[in-house]
């Protein structure tokens, strides 16, 4: 790995590892902005120096045991925004709307959308249960009447041979 894309990993590892504390909660507005600033101003260091100096040519290892260890704190903190984005109905919100101001970063919801919901169960990350109370609560929201049209519309010849009832 290049040099200096491997001290743009290690800047944005030391960052993750420095707040993963908060993986225990929930993030509040302030944190939240903390995190976004440090990633943020590592991201500006790591472009200005390219293009002040460009890439040096120079090479450093990157041992395996980094980069597994990276990528298991990654998981972890997309796994939480994941669980951070279920509502108390069991669905899931699908998009959010960041707010910034000088010392916050909050968020707000979008309504309920249906690809919100393929997506968390698409992701592999719920258990059985989690997933059957998601269904459970889907076809009580008001999605229901969204899915249900769908359905009517679609052709039985476009949908996937399992998908069809047999007589």
């Amino acid at each position: 790995m290049s040099c200096e894309a491997g001290s743009f990993f290690a800047e944005v590892s030391a960052i993750l590892k420095r707040f993963q504390h908060l993986l225990r909660g929930s993030f509040s507005d302030e944190q939240r902005r903390a995190v976004l600033d440090a990633l943020g101003q590592a991201g500006s260091v790591y472009r200005w120096h390219f293009y002040q100096h460009g890439f040096s040519g120079e090479l450093s290892p990157l041992p395996s045991g980094e980069i597994l260890s990276f990528l298991d704190l990654a998981q972890r903190y997309i796994e939480h925004s994941l669980r951070a984005n279920q509502r108390s109905d069991y669905l899931y919100h699908a998009y959010n709307i960041l707010h910034l101001d000088d010392q916050r970063a909050s968020i707000t919801h979008l309504y309920e959308m249906l690809e919100g919901q393929v997506a968390i169960l698409s992701s592999g990350m719920l258990s059985s249960e989690e997933s059957l109370s998601l269904l459970e609560s889907l076809r009580h929201s008001s999605l229901t009447w969204l899915t249900n049209t769908a359905i009517s519309f679609t052709r039985i010849e476009n949908c996937p041979v399992s998908w069809r009832k047999t007589a």
